[in-house]
């Protein structure tokens, strides 16, 4: 198992490195950090997305989650806006600068995944996404 563990941290590691690398060579995409696209990205997938719901996508804390979307906002990329059944509700939604942000970075992301897989199978792909996923759930519940 220990020899496995040391080849598992090397290419993630490797891995890791390869994007950044993949990064660089190219003129910066946006100025919204990953965490920034992220949400984006949730909030624009999600109807009626709220702070807390953001929260929780992103495993932060509500004060957390507050501060990144007001950079956002600041930023004109996130809107906020009152509850209509309740109004202590603050529903957040994506501007359209906001979803142009969003499509520039999932163009070039998708390209850098197209190559990423591009020699994996559509079965091999499925089983690494369902992977990464336990490995997430396992870092949210023991990490």
């Amino acid at each position: 198992m220990k020899k496995d563990l040391v080849r598992l941290i090397d290419l993630m590691l490797a891995t890791n490195q390869l994007i950044r690398q993949g990064s660089k060579h190219r003129s910066k995409v946006t100025s919204v950090s990953a965490i920034g696209l992220r949400t984006l990205l949730f909030i624009s997938h999600k109807k009626r997305a709220t702070m807390t719901d953001v929260a929780g996508h992103l495993g932060v804390r509500p004060p957390t989650a507050t501060s990144m979307i007001n950079h956002l906002v600041k930023e004109k990329l996130v809107r906020r806006a009152a509850g209509s059944a309740d109004r202590r509700i603050v529903l957040l939604a994506v501007t359209p600068k906001g979803m142009q942000e969003a499509q520039k970075v999932l163009q070039r992301v998708s390209h850098k995944f197209n190559i990423m897989f591009g020699g994996l199978s559509a079965k091999d792909t499925g089983q690494f996404i369902n992977t990464l996923e336990k490995i997430i759930l396992n870092m949210e519940l023991f990490g």
